[in-house]
């Protein structure tokens, strides 16, 4: 299998793109046949929150299942059926009072945490409230991706819970839909 998407590795605009000097359109496609592409693919499951780049990681793995013999139909219904993220990736559960929580905690960078606030944006409800802590390991961009990431929460979410000492002393601007906590018991 030959990938005709790859991911960008500047850290402030990881993005998905085409391979433009092979001419090959997007999605995967099987050694040898460019006209059997696989598009990116996310499956109707309720009690996961599969963001935008899981449809290029489904798109591979339904790729490998061609290259195996199995078909598209198959490995789309396989996914759908079998897939489950960990805890902490993604989970959709039912909170109080008819709220609904999307728990996308564990190990969160940029990227996914971006990509989480753009499905917040964009799931039904009346309220978008964003819980986010620290982005750890980061180094010497921390705050260059905590600045980056406050921008993204400013914009699509209604309210801001912070935790963290990178949140509280990155994330910027604060105004009234940001309320910060360095005290979990406080926030909870």
């Amino acid at each position: 299998l030959l990938p005709a998407l790859r991911r960008e590795r500047n850290p402030s605009e990881a993005k998905y793109s085409s391979l433009s000097s092979t001419g090959l359109r997007p999605g995967y496609f099987a050694k040898g046949d460019k006209n059997a592409t696989v598009q990116p693919y996310l499956p109707n499951n309720p009690n996961y929150a599969f963001t935008d780049d899981y449809g290029y990681t489904f798109a591979a793995a339904i790729a490998v299942g061609i290259a195996l013999g199995i078909s598209e139909a198959e490995s789309k219904k396989a996914l759908s059926e079998n897939y489950k993220l960990p805890p902490g990736r993604g989970v959709i559960f039912q909170g109080i009072n008819n709220s609904i929580l999307i728990d996308s905690s564990y190990n969160a960078s940029r990227q996914t945490t971006i990509a989480s606030l753009e499905y917040l944006k964009n799931y039904p409800g009346k309220r978008k409230i964003a819980v986010l802590g620290d982005m750890r390991e980061l180094g010497d961009l921390a705050k260059q991706e905590h600045e980056v990431v406050a921008k993204e929460a400013l914009k699509n979410a209604d309210h801001i819970f912070t935790f963290g000492p990178l949140m509280e002393k990155y994330f910027q601007p604060k105004t009234e839909k940001v309320e910060t906590f360095t005290n979990m018991s406080k926030l909870v």
